[in-house]
This record gives C-alpha cells, structure tokens and sequence, in this order.
C-alpha cells in the first residue's frame, strides 16, 4: 500500500493539477493524506471536488508559544507534513509538495527501488509558474554524499521511503524546521540505505511566493544555519541511542 503525504496551504492555483498527477498513478488500495493549515482559499473545495475516497482530508492548525525569530513559515510546513505522516497506513510513503507535478512515471520508477534501498530521491526538473521548464534536471550527480550532508540535499517532494523510515523518523524533534532533511538522514545514516535516481521525476515548481527559497538559496544567516546543522547532528544521534536501546531492550526480553 502507498501512502502520499501533502501539506497544503492556500494553493488554489497549483494543487488540482498536482492532485490529479498523483490519483492517476495510485491503485485502488493506495491513499493520499492532504493535512491542511487553515486555507482561506478555494483549497478546500477543489479537494473536497475530486470525490475520491482514496483522499484524506485532515483540518490542522498549527500553534506555538514559541517565537521563531527565523524560518517561521518552514516551522509550520513541518509540523503540517508530521501531521499527514501520523496518520500514513501505507508500506510505502511518498512526499508530495501541493504546487509541482509528479511525472506519469514517479511511483512506477521508485516502488521497485523501495524493495532495495530505504529511501529514494529522484532527480527534478524546474517549472516557473506557468509551468514553463526552467531547468530540464537540476542535479548532474547524485546530491546525497558525505560532503552533501552538510548541505541537507534531500528535497522531500522528491523522496519516497519504506515504512521502517518513518517509524525511526517519528515523532520529529522539537523545532524541526526541515522535515526532508530529517527524514533523509534517518534513513541514509541510522538505516544506512539511500538512493539517488537521476531521472528527473518531478516537475518543481518555484515562483515568487512559494515557501522554497529564492534561487534555492536559505534565507537565514549563516550563523542560524550552523547551529542548525550542529542541533540536527545531535538530534540524529540521540534518535539512534533510543533506537539502539530499545532494539536491546527487545533483545533480551526475547532471550529470558
């Protein structure tokens, strides 16, 4: 069973097109999880309008006391995506931003390579828009080494993964401002299989007002971006102590 996880909010203008790229790919089985935070728009009616009952429409309002001084927008995009992945029944789960386009071809290429690797990152192109193609492939080589990590290179509308990853993924640490970086590095360093099909499968779409940074660049400083990285190491490493714990704690229950 597949699982498509969508954050939305307000995308009257994209996300018909992008619903309808999915449905047309998934069976009967399968569903797609929309959680959405608070749309003023038409967002609501166009799902609701497919009447298909493979789409699971959840109403989340995202609330803090908390002020981030940066990344606010990127704070509630997360809690959002969590919210949509709590609620996943499927073996395999696939990430879907509400303003792209998946390619006719996106699940028939990835499923088969979930048999074998634990997450899977497909290559993109680039669409303004109006859907014109900016870019035909954004990335020449593989984005996931050593020396990416560093630089997150895991674009989750691009990623799909096994059940197992979000099982070690969930819940997300506090004040997780990049689901996909997350999600990426459980499944690259704790379950140490990764993939990068460089078929681009995807049709990303950036324009001025969509939450990805402009030109790809982040927009906080740099110094927000080290401490980031450095919390995030942390993080990783604390969530693979508890795994390791419990996987002993199984263990030798198992053997009394």
């Amino acid at each position: 069973m597949i699982s498509v996880c969508m954050a939305s909010h307000n995308g009257e203008r994209y996300i018909k097109q992008q619903i309808e790229s999915i449905l047309s790919q998934l069976g009967v089985d399968d569903e797609l999880i929309i959680s959405d935070d608070g749309s003023t728009d038409a967002t609501i009616a166009i799902i609701e309008s497919f009447l298909d009952s493979r789409i699971q429409l959840l109403h989340y309002t995202y609330a803090t006391e908390r002020k981030h001084r940066y990344a606010s927008t990127t704070y509630k995009v997360t809690a959002n995506f969590e919210n949509a992945l709590k609620h996943a029944k499927g073996d395999y789960i696939f990430l879907s931003d509400q303003d792209d386009i998946w390619s006719c071809e996106r699940v028939k290429v990835i499923l088969p390579l979930l048999i074998r690797y634990a997450l899977v990152e497909s290559n993109n192109s680039i669409i303004d828009d109006k859907g014109n193609v900016i870019i035909e492939r954004e990335f020449d080589t593989t984005p996931i080494t050593f020396r990416g990590l560093f630089r997150l290179p895991f674009r989750g509308c691009c990623c799909a993964f096994r059940r197992e990853v979000l099982e070690m993924a969930l819940p997300f640490p506090e004040d997780c401002i990049m689901h996909d970086a997350w999600i990426g590095l459980v499944a690259h360093i704790i379950c140490g299989s990764t993939y990068f099909e460089n078929r681009s499968l995807i049709a990303y779409r950036r324009y001025d007002g969509n939450v990805s940074s402009e030109k790809g660049k982040s927009k906080n400083p740099l110094f927000f971006r080290v401490q980031f990285r450095i919390k995030l190491f942390i993080q990783l490493a604390w969530r693979w102590w508890q795994i390791w714990k419990k996987d002993c704690n199984f263990i030798l229950s198992s053997d009394r």
